[in-house]
């Protein structure tokens, strides 16, 4: 923190020069306090005609076998609408340590892939019907 800037230091390691004008004005999330967790989570969507109970156990027993998901806050998987091509869900879960939760995200979500192909539960794509008049 100087006189007239703050320098922040992101993720990715890259340092950011803030006025502190737009500091004092704006809200600020240091996710290293009070605790290191962070959460993540994963949207997906299933064919239409997937039993919604089997997909959520399916994927839960997915995520909850990743070793970077904390033991200590329950993971969830939410089914969240009936979109246009797809029955649309989340898997949501907490890291003990804020930064593992990218690379989670992206490991469960090929893991949720192969774990839908295993279990037979189709993931859509969008189609179109043409109909052609004589």
């Amino acid at each position: 923190v100087g006189i007239r800037s703050t320098r922040v230091r992101t993720y990715s390691n890259e340092v950011i020069i803030v006025p502190n004008s737009i500091m004092a004005n704006s809200k600020i999330i240091n996710y290293a306090q009070p605790t290191l967790y962070g959460r993540g989570q994963v949207k997906f969507g299933v064919v239409y005609g997937a039993n919604p109970d089997k997909v959520q156990k399916t994927i839960l027993d997915i995520v909850k076998k990743h070793p970077k998901i904390s033991t200590k806050k329950e993971p969830v998987v939410e089914f969240l609408s009936m979109g246009d091509f797809s029955l649309n869900f989340t898997a949501k879960f907490w890291c003990e340590d804020y930064t593992a939760v990218w690379r989670t995200e992206r490991e469960l979500t090929t893991a949720i892939y192969n774990g839908l192909n295993k279990a037979k539960i189709g993931i859509p794509f969008p189609t179109q019907t043409v109909y052609l008049k004589k």
